[in-house]
């Protein structure tokens, strides 16, 4: 008799389990993992999640467990997007309710998001794409990040070799950011269907680079654990007998361990189907059928779709037979294969005919339901009907799921769609007539899609394909044109982009109708701001950005004049014109809907004002395109991008550690490798190293894989900004240094410094310019430590030619006053000279928005000069200001700076002991009480619920305020206060 199997046995998993167990503690405690679980077909990964799903449900302390699953599903090349999402959603709406549910997605356009993959979700309406399907992703994040506060949510998603594009992508987001409080994510896959070329393979890579993502592979079973296996199933008598016998022919496998036990004392097959089969072949006819038609079905296929495929009497007994035989396994309303390689070897086993038979049923099926209006089977009709030879019912529902994937905002799986539509067009029926448009129209929109999605390559294909579409239509050409000229730009060839424009323009004629308007704006500002025209007359570059704005004005078209009005900003830039180009990026942002036109202009605009020195007006800017970014779900896409605009402001202004938040926000949304994130990054140390906290500013890129040096070769602008903050870095601390330590450092300044001889062609206009304070910094430096070489001498050569073509309008004022100020202490000039020429300095800083920084540090040097002129009252005056006031501005080491030099002076603080209380705000008084206590930094921050950076920026104010070189003179001066009290 065979062995009856009641449930799979798992053994020989402990390790691997408890990684399972390692990283569910991880979210439990507040830091969010990942695992991907990975191994060959039969060998047990459904089951070792099982195992640990079973384990993790059980009641505990803190925040309940919430379990969502989501099943990929094998629909073909191209599948439904988000399929295994659906489901997942609906067992969290389960799990924490509806009300709660929507609150966690906090409502509008988040909600409505959610809601184009729930319709039954309660929802206003559904908004327009904004970013696509990085839109649906930052929706979800949005969801598990709210959800998480209150909840452990663990959410699995099985079989990844079948995910559809768009849910790979978004689970590649969701992995490796892991947004959220109590998160843990768990993934499997099958690796033997992973080969070359297998979409998933890319995403599994960036997943193991990751540091929240664990690995988990699963190996095959020991004879001894498949012995243990046998014992398990059946008792010591039958492993006794059959334990090598089976170890032997299951291979270690553990699905096939049990089906060798099926089979009992009977003759073991001569293959791994045969032997799957085996089980299958022991059922009854009936049953046989309905496993064959569940087998052409798919993995999971509704009871309410079975009956109407199935022609069997006694269906609900040949069901139950297959159930109770171990072949089939029932998921709320649906029916699923217990493993998959039985539905496999029982599709393999049926006739041609038969599978023929069953997926034109199949397809009639899910028509019906398509017909109803249900879009969400579209893709899987579609499946059916190509199977079942039907190419023009094939492509009807092909061109439904095109337009819900659209819909769906899952771009990659419309792009796919698309082609197949492309593809079947020859073989409909009146396929113009069901598409709406041409075989060339629809391959324009396809391109359009494949541009949104940065498929360059599939776009040519597409585009050149269309273009050879006899008495195609010239519009249609036209915008097929501008696409590949699009294309070639983003490679650098600029002669084929000129060649595509030429043929856009030609196609156009005359340009009479609108959409021709709008075309030809969008092929003249593309070719005014091709790199190729750099020198190309001004006039010639103004008559087509003229001739562009006034045609997509007379297009009407707000999309096509927003974006020519923004190419013109990029010329205005490129060419110095600041207000030029803030004129026509505050008209982007006026006139152009929510997308990345408008973004984009938000982000340069606040980056804009910033250079004017205009902090306010960028940090209220900022602030409320942050805000719509979260209310739209961008935050991520867009949001991340101008928060760290704000966050840069925000430190100009004297808010540094707001500043270093908004930062660190961002960066736990930027994704690795993103020049933002480097920006964000390199900020934050700037912050760090002002705030004088070296070594929070030395961890600042910990674990980011060389963030900085990629950015210095692929950015030049960004590879500028680091060696500014690494000179910085290294003159702050060569001021304390001496020696050789001291020489060291300031030679590794100057070698930073240095990267502004390089030829800095690519460079942004108004960007080099902020390395000249820091280079003429090093070259004082230098001299005084008595450095000198060819370095310093072609540093000193370009800072000085740099320096004079800077004009002296606004912030630019300041870099005009203060290189000059530097040099003089690098040339030894007389005390009187170097008084007068930062006293010049202070004045740019008073009569220019320059960052509180500039305004502090200038002051600091007047009042060094100030002492060595001996003009000890007035460098006593500003020392004291810089004392009280530098430290509250967040910029410590320049308050450490004054305390230093005004004890190093001997200038005696005014008003010293008790009176000085009035210095302290309520909550220094706070801090400063308890530091006496004794207390750490991170111990106040817990007492008064603040971070314990926030903490050590209060302890480094009262220091600098009440002249304390340390925390002992700190506590001895809240002692004599209290005495005063």
């Amino acid at each position: 008799m065979p062995t009856t199997v009641s449930a799979p046995i798992m053994v020989g998993r402990s390790a691997e389990l408890g990684t399972l167990r390692e990283v569910f503690a991880s979210g439990r405690d507040g830091r969010p993992a990942a695992v991907v679980v990975r191994g060959e077909a039969g060998i047990g990964k459904s089951r070792l999640v099982s195992e640990f799903l079973t384990a993790v449900r059980e009641p505990a302390d803190g925040a309940p467990v919430v379990v969502a699953v989501g099943q990929c599903v094998d629909l073909g090349p191209i599948g439904a997007p988000f399929t295994p999402l659906r489901p997942m959603l609906r067992d969290l709406i389960d799990a924490v309710g509806e009300e709660a549910f929507q609150s966690a997605a906090g409502g509008g356009a988040v909600l409505g998001i959610l809601a184009s993959l729930l319709p039954e979700l309660t929802a206003g309406e559904v908004p327009a794409a904004v970013g696509g399907p990085d839109q649906v992703a930052e929706s979800i994040e949005r969801l598990l990040e709210h959800l998480s506060s209150t909840h452990h949510l663990v959410l699995v998603i099985e079989d990844l070799h079948w995910a559809d594009t768009a849910t790979l992508a978004l689970l590649r987001t969701l992995a490796t950011s892991l947004r959220g409080q109590r998160l843990t994510l768990v993934m499997t896959y099958r690796t033997d269907d992973v080969g070359r070329g297998h979409p998933l393979r890319s995403v599994l890579g960036e997943l193991e680079r990751s540091r929240n993502v664990v690995r988990v592979e699963l190996t095959r079973l020991t004879s001894a654990e498949v012995g243990e296996q046998i014992r398990a199933i059946a008792g010591d008598a039958v492993a006794e007998q059959l334990a090598d016998r089976v170890a032997l022919r299951s291979d270690g496998v553990p699905f096939l361990v049990e089906e060798v036990l099926a089979v009992g004392d009977g003759p073991l097959a001569d293959t791994v189907v045969d032997l799957v089969l085996a089980r299958w072949e022991r059922l009854s006819r009936a049953a046989q059928r309905v496993v064959g038609v569940l087998a052409v079905g798919g993995v999971r296929v509704s009871d309410e779709v079975l009956r109407q495929v199935a022609d069997i009497d006694g269906l609900d007994e040949a069901l139950r037979e297959a159930i109770d035989a171990n072949v089939l396994s029932v998921e709320g309303e649906a029916y699923v294969f217990r493993h998959a390689l039985i539905r496999e070897a029982v599709h393999a086993d049926l006739l041609a005919g038969e599978r023929l038979g069953l997926h034109r049923r199949y397809a009639e099926a899910l028509q019906v339901r398509l017909d109803g209006g249900d879009a969400s089977v579209a893709a899987e009709a579609a499946e059916h009907w190509l199977a079942a030879r039907d190419d023009d019912r094939a492509f009807r529902a092909t061109v439904r799921a095109y337009r819900d994937a659209a819909a769906s905002f899952a771009p990659p799986a419309a792009a796919r769609f698309g082609e197949r539509v492309l593809a079947l067009w020859s073989n409909a029926h009146d396929p113009e007539q069901v598409v709406g448009t041409t075989h060339a129209g629809f391959a324009a929109d396809l391109c359009d899609v494949l541009n949104d999605l940065g498929d360059m390559e599939r776009l040519r294909a597409v585009a050149l394909q269309a273009l050879e579409t006899p008495g195609l239509d010239r519009i249609v050409e036209a915008r097929l044109c501008v696409q590949l000229a699009i294309a070639a730009s983003t490679t650098a060839d600029y002669t084929v982009h000129r060649e595509w424009m030429a043929r856009a323009e030609a196609a156009l004629g005359s340009a009479d109708g609108p959409e021709e308007k709008r075309l030809l704006a969008l092929a003249l500002s593309g070719r005014a701001v091709s790199p190729e025209l750099g020198d190309a007359p001004p006039e010639m570059l103004e008559q087509l950005e003229a001739r562009a704005l006034a045609l997509a004005r007379e297009s009407g078209d707000v999309d096509a004049i927003a974006n020519v009005v923004q190419r013109i900003g990029w010329r205005c830039l490129a060419r110095g014109d600041i207000e030029g180009a803030v004129e026509a990026h505050l008209e982007v942002t006026r006139i152009a809907r929510p997308g990345n036109l408008r973004y984009i202009a938000l982000c340069n605009l606040s980056d804009l004002y910033f250079r004017l020195g205009r902090y306010d007006d960028a940090i209220a800017l900022a602030r409320d395109a942050v805000d719509e970014c979260v209310r739209l779900g961008v935050e991520r896409l867009h949001g991340s991008i101008i928060r760290t605009n704000l966050g840069e402001s925000l430190i100009a202004s004297g808010h540094l550690d707001e500043g270093i938040a908004e930062e660190r926000r961002a960066l736990a949304l930027l994704p690795h490798g993103s020049v933002f994130r480097s920006f964000a990054l390199r900020t934050i140390m700037w912050a760090e190293i002002w705030a004088d906290r070296p070594e929070d500013a030395a961890l600042t890129g910990e674990g980011e894989d060389g963030a900085a040096s990629a950015a210095t070769t692929e950015d030049r602008d960004e590879g500028l900004g680091w060696k500014r903050t690494l000179a910085t870095a290294d003159l702050i601390a060569a001021e304390s240094a001496t020696g050789d330590e001291r020489s060291a450092l300031i030679g590794s300044a100057v070698a930073h410094a240095a990267t502004v001889t390089e030829d800095f062609a690519e460079i942004t206009p108004g960007f080099r310019e902020q390395m000249l304070p820091t280079a003429a910094w090093a070259l004082r430096a230098a001299a005084e430590a008595g450095v000198s070489n060819e370095v310093t001498a072609a540093l000193r050569s370009v800072v000085e030619q740099d320096v004079a073509a800077i004009d002296d309008v606004g912030p630019r004022a300041f870099f005009r006053a203060i290189v000059p100020a530097e040099l003089a202490g690098a040339d030894g000039a007389s005390v009187v000279s170097r008084v007068a020429l930062w006293r010049v300095v202070v004045d740019a800083c008073a009569n220019a928005a320059v960052p509180r920084l500039a305004v502090h540090y200038a002051h600091y040097r007047l009042a060094e000069q100030l002492v060595a002129a001996g003009e000890r009252e007035e460098a006593a005056a500003l020392l004291d200001g810089l004392v009280a006031h530098a430290g509250e501005d967040g910029l410590v080491v320049v308050a450490r700076w004054a305390r230093e030099l005004r004890e190093r002076a001997g200038l005696a603080r005014r008003g010293g002991g008790p009176a000085d209380a009035t210095q302290l705000t309520a909550r220094e008084r706070q801090v400063l009480d308890l530091v006496a206590a004794g207390l750490t930094n991170r111990q106040i921050g817990e007492r008064l619920f603040i971070s314990h950076k926030t903490a050590s920026v209060h302890v480094s104010a009262i220091l600098a305020k009440v002249g304390a070189a340390n925390r002992a003179e700190a506590a001895a001066y809240a002692a004599r206060l209290s005495e005063g009290d």
